[in-house]
């Protein structure tokens, strides 16, 4: 996965983002989900990043369950029963499942994106593709900057816990109040690093020009061409097998 071509997986990418809409069966999304972890096992994503897909997971898997069974209470025959939110049908259960895979495929896929893809590549694979460099950088800089904030993030908590603020205690409102000894510094934090951004990137006469040259250039391989290959091969296949045989479908 590492040395595939940065627009071979950024047409991985897309294919997860666009596939999934095409189905309403959680058994056909659900494996759709699942076909993303051989990928990842062979790119060697950090376990923690998988961790925190599956954290992503059980929560949108909560939120789906009270949210979603509620609109299809007249569909299917009932299987349980919630505490405030009555009833779930079997129809209404697949439903919120489905919806579940729907969220967290994007979002898994986009993780393996990036830890496989440097931001140099994303730049260039961005240009190679027509788009302007200025919008490939915007796309690069967001992407370096996800690591920065949760590491500022988890400095500011350690220092705000040093000084015996304690994010544990209390109800949700008073947590909610503590955050604000969070947030405000992390805030005041990054609105400071964008400005020395700007500065740098003004220092650099970034947007001088027009075209953007690279050391590196690039270049399509057999390995390339053959995964790209395969990726379009089964998005068709999946298409027409939705539309001709309604597959994948409640």
């Amino acid at each position: 996965m590492h040395r595939l071509d940065a627009r071979v997986k950024l047409v991985y990418l897309a294919f997860y983002f666009a596939i999934i809409g095409f189905f309403t069966n959680p058994i056909i999304t659900g494996i759709i989900y699942l076909s993303i972890f051989p990928a990842a096992i062979i790119a060697r994503v950090s376990l923690k990043r998988l961790i925190l897909t599956f954290y992503t997971f059980g929560v949108v898997l909560i939120v789906s369950l009270l949210m979603w069974p509620s609109y299809y209470r007249d569909v299917g025959v009932v299987i349980f029963n919630l505490p405030i939110f009555g009833e779930v049908t079997d129809y209404g259960f697949m439903i919120a499942v489905n919806n579940v895979f729907k969220i967290v495929t994007p979002i898994t896929a986009f993780l393996v994106y990036i830890s496989v893809t440097k931001p140099y590549d994303i730049v260039q694979s961005f240009i190679k593709l027509r788009l302007p460099y200025k919008v490939a950088s915007i796309v690069s800089i967001a992407l370096r900057f996800l690591p920065v904030t949760f590491t500022e993030t988890k400095t500011i908590i350690e220092a705000q816990a040093a000084r015996g603020l304690d994010l544990s205690k209390g109800n949700i409102l008073v947590r909610l109040k503590k955050y604000t000894a969070i947030f405000i510094p992390l805030i005041v934090r990054m609105l400071k690093m964008n400005v020395e951004l700007a500065m740098s990137l003004e220092a650099r006469c970034f947007g001088a020009y027009n075209k953007r040259t690279f050391i590196n250039e690039m270049k399509m391989r057999k390995e390339d061409l053959a995964f790209l290959v395969m990726i379009i091969s089964a998005f068709i296949i999946l298409i027409l097998l939705r539309y001709l045989y309604n597959f994948g479908v409640l």
